[in-house]
């Protein structure tokens, strides 16, 4: 039994994401880069079939929902029927629809100023920042860097007593 237990433990070591020095492990961190196919998760390196672009219609950045939902811990289902995207993580479900503005967060629909979209060879990308927000993501424009830099960890307060 013990060798069993040992077995499975060297396991979920070796599948557990590896972070920064002094990162909390129960927060998750990404950094897609316009026009890169190398994103990093957790500060591992995530290769994308397809780069992150700004949209010039909207100024949003997309990414490719199945390295998005990655980033963020979601699962995803697509109803090629529907064009429909749902991403599900415990306690919140997002739906949204291919060419449609808007975005159903836990059965509530908010309007986005952008709309998911089908890109060659057809993958499935969606507005970054709406679908991020919806999780209780921060997402922050690093705009010397063309990235996007997305966690759930709490912002730093930086005015607090030192």
């Amino acid at each position: 039994m013990r060798r069993v237990l040992t077995a499975l433990l060297a396991l979920l070591l070796t599948l557990a994401p590896v972070r920064p020095a002094g990162a909390d492990p129960a927060y998750r961190t990404a950094i897609f880069t316009i026009g890169s196919t190398t994103a990093s998760v957790n500060g591992q390196s995530l290769a994308m079939d397809l780069a992150p672009f700004v949209d010039p219609a909207s100024n949003r950045t997309y990414v490719p929902v199945r390295y998005l939902a990655q980033a963020l811990g979601a699962a995803v289902t697509w109803d090629s029927a529907n064009q429909t995207v749902a991403l599900t993580r415990p306690g919140t479900v997002v739906l949204l629809t291919i060419g449609s503005p808007v975005l159903v967060v836990d059965g509530q629909a908010l309007s986005m100023d952008a709309s998911p979209q089908i890109m060659p060879p057809g993958r499935t990308v969606l507005p970054a920042r709406w679908v991020a927000t919806a999780f209780g993501f921060q997402v922050n424009w690093l705009p010397a860097l063309k990235q996007v830099y997305v966690t759930d960890e709490p912002p730093v307060n930086l005015s607090a007593g030192s």
